[in-house]
């Protein structure tokens, strides 16, 4: 076994210095009644759960980065749920389904 060196960092030391925690958002509601809503919710809980970032992931031709195709909504969904994350703000609740 080696002994430490206190001229080298650990390798976990190092490894937590240049790694984050991510999550991704799946933009896959399609069925969901109301998307932004859940989205809201998504985003806070894996803002929470995150180092730093949030991936949002979409199929197809919506595109975040260039408002397209993008259901109405949903970018103000994803700064509503970012903020409540930034905020300590409670949960952000998402609708719960009609019977």
């Amino acid at each position: 076994m080696r002994t430490a060196d206190p001229l080298m960092p650990h390798p976990q030391d190092k490894y937590r210095a240049q790694v984050t925690v991510a999550h991704t958002v799946w933009d896959s509601d399609a069925l969901v009644p109301n998307p932004s809503a859940v989205a809201a919710h998504r985003v806070y809980y894996a803002m929470l759960s995150s180092d730093k970032y949030v991936w949002f992931y979409t199929e197809g031709t919506r595109q975040y980065l260039n408002h397209q195709g993008i259901r109405p909504g949903m970018i103000e969904a994803i700064h509503q749920g970012k903020a409540a994350a930034q905020a300590g703000a409670p949960a952000v609740s998402p609708p719960l389904p009609r019977k």
